[in-house]
């Protein structure tokens, strides 16, 4: 849109060069050839560029004052228009307020198992299950520790910690974005592993996300250039597997408080998830090679 600032501009920058031209010709071009010429110039192009913009300007104005009568002409597809887009907020609004009364019921959620989880704990310590230093806790046992990040209570080898929300909050947005939204996944979440790899994990239960059709890869053009596979070294695919090994498959530093409030530290195995996954991620590997996605050479 044509602005009449705009047109302004230009008259006012006309009006000052044709001051100049005037001053220069009372002076009859003494020494000043060169500044009336290039003011002469000036108004040359500043008038075309006048001329193009007032009719520029004109026909906007034309079109914008038969606005009205387009609009009348068009009522029926504004109206709909207007209704499937109040719609579509409706829709909006609604999905925040149930996501809302969602969230707030997962947070009270989590905040009442950990109250029970500590009160369990303590209930437990009191009739004598509060595990002493050196006691450990196998699997298959029942007691309680005291842990830096909180108390863990185990009941015939199910064990239950206190939970943060955030983290529940953050794996379920990027599951739901990768399931209905595949082309701006997020990629891996860090947060997500530690929440699925917990050992009281809640989040094994929770069913999928209908997921929408993944999109398809874009076929090369005919006589384009052709994708090409990665190639790498054997040594390279060999070590990224000793990766996997030393990244998921490593023990772990536990860390908790015997029955005499002294800090310890115990060595724990990978847990069946971090197991699970370290073999996904070598299948990957393998599948890719199989399918030639990548190629290995010696």
């Amino acid at each position: 849109m044509i602005r009449e600032e705009q047109l302004q501009e230009l008259r006012d920058q006309i009006a000052k060069d044709e001051a100049v031209v005037a001053e220069l010709r009372l002076k009859r071009f003494v020494g000043a050839g060169a500044t009336y010429a290039a003011a002469k110039g000036r108004i040359e192009l500043a008038t075309d560029a006048l001329a193009d913009l007032t009719a520029q300007y004109e026909a906007e104005q034309a079109t914008l004052a038969d606005r009205p009568n387009r609009e009348k002409a068009e009522a029926k597809f504004l109206d709909g228009a207007a209704r499937a887009l109040g719609k579509a907020d409706d829709r909006i609004t609604a999905a925040l307020d149930a996501a809302q009364t969602a969230l707030v019921e997962l947070m009270d959620a989590v905040q009442a198992r950990g109250s029970l989880v500590e009160e369990t704990h303590a209930q437990m310590a009191a009739r004598g299950f509060q595990l002493r230093d050196g006691d450990g806790m196998p699997a298959h046992d029942t007691g309680t520790e005291q842990r830096l990040d909180g108390p863990l209570v185990s009941i015939r080898g199910r064990r239950w910690t206190p939970l943060r929300p955030l983290p529940l909050v953050d794996w379920l947005t990027h599951r739901v974005t990768d399931a209905r939204l595949p082309s701006m996944a997020p990629g891996w979440c860090g947060t997500c592993r530690s929440v699925e790899n917990r050992e009281d994990s809640v989040t094994h239960g929770v069913k999928a996300a209908p997921a929408v059709p993944r999109p398809k890869p874009v076929a090369p053009l005919r006589g384009g250039p052709v994708f090409q596979a990665p190639v790498y070294l054997r040594e390279s695919v060999d070590y990224y597997e000793r990766k996997i090994d030393e990244e998921e498959l490593q023990s772990m530093t536990e860390w908790y408080t015997d029955g005499e409030g002294r800090v310890r530290a115990r060595s724990v195995g990978p847990t069946t998830a971090m197991k699970d996954a370290a073999k996904h991620r070598k299948q990957l590997l393998h599948d890719g090679i199989k399918a030639g996605h990548i190629h290995v050479r010696a």
